[in-house]
């Protein structure tokens, strides 16, 4: 049984573009109808589904009572009911917090790394990049030869000022996986609930890529602007970050087929919670970290307009 003490649906109807209306026969006050019932199909022109505009279930004329999420995914399947709850109700039922599945027991983690060897230093100036400048500003370390992060590049997911997680990629290609995080249990809080560089996001509008490098490339010198979801694969959690904080999302993933389909099904859900959201398509056949520096600076200047 949901424990939510009330459910904002005249908010969520408006958002969700749901078309109800407040006066009608004997409707009590503080209740909406919605035009016809989901559940039983009735419709005649008439408002049949009652919904309490702070209440926490629904009631048909013809069918009967509904609950709380009977309704919301009747209404709005395509949106995961925990992030509904999370924006429109009072009170979220223990079962959304436990499905964040956060693990805020420390405020950051031990980060305790040498600074980038000759090997690693090697291994991304080939790939264009400056070590120097990636020790400086993103804090990038060297895992050295011992240890579960050995033989690769350390990159430091901060969020708040804190080292929350991190990422290792590896810079012998005899090393695999190519990309390792740190064990959720063991991060104050799970990288994939958060984005790369997101301190460094200023303003209503940010630019969304797949890696670290990426972003780092299309951030440019002043490192603002460009988060990284880590992946395409995205959590509901990040959704939800991204509508609270910004206004516009612009995502630039990878050329691959399987990459534009993920980012945009991103862009759907994010404008569903009323976000301006749009892939980019870069027209490009390699990914943006493999691009040079100008190519990025042009880019995000057309991007951010």
């Amino acid at each position: 049984m949901d424990k939510v003490e009330y459910f904002n649906f005249l908010k969520y109807a408006d958002d969700y573009g749901i078309e109800y209306t407040t006066h009608a026969g004997n409707l009590s006050k503080g209740w909406l109808l919605a035009m016809d019932c989901v559940f039983c199909g009735h419709h005649n022109g008439k408002h049949h589904l009652g919904i309490p505009n702070e209440g926490n279930r629904s009631f048909c004329w013809s069918c009967g009572s509904h609950s709380l999420y009977e309704t919301l995914k009747a209404l709005t399947p395509s949106v995961n009911y925990y992030t509904l709850l999370e924006t429109y109700s009072g009170w979220i039922d223990d079962r959304a917090l436990l499905k964040k599945k956060k693990v805020p027991h420390v405020e950051s983690v031990p980060f305790e790394f040498d600074a980038l060897g000759k090997v690693a230093r090697k291994y991304l100036e080939k790939r264009g990049f400056d070590p120097s400048f990636l020790e400086e500003k993103y804090k990038m370390r060297d895992g050295g030869q011992i240890g579960d992060f050995r033989y690769r590049v350390v990159v430091p997911i901060i969020y708040e000022g804190a080292v929350v997680a991190y990422q290792g990629r590896s810079y012998n290609s005899m090393v695999e996986p190519k990309y390792r995080f740190l064990p959720e249990e063991k991060c104050a809080m799970n990288p994939k609930h958060i984005f790369f560089n997101l301190d460094n996001a200023r303003g209503d509008h940010v630019i969304i890529t797949e890696g670290v490098f990426d972003s780092i490339k299309l951030a440019g010198e002043d490192c603002k602007n460009v988060i990284a979801s880590l992946g395409i694969s995205t959590t509901e959690e990040q959704v939800t970050l991204l509508s609270k904080r910004f206004k516009k999302v612009s995502m630039c993933y990878d050329p691959e087929k399987t990459a534009r389909v993920r980012a945009r099904k991103m862009a759907v859900k994010l404008s569903a919670l009323g976000v301006e959201a749009c892939v980019i398509d870069t027209e490009r056949d390699y990914d943006l970290g493999d691009s040079s520096w100008e190519e990025c600076k042009t880019l995000k200047e057309e991007i951010l307009g």
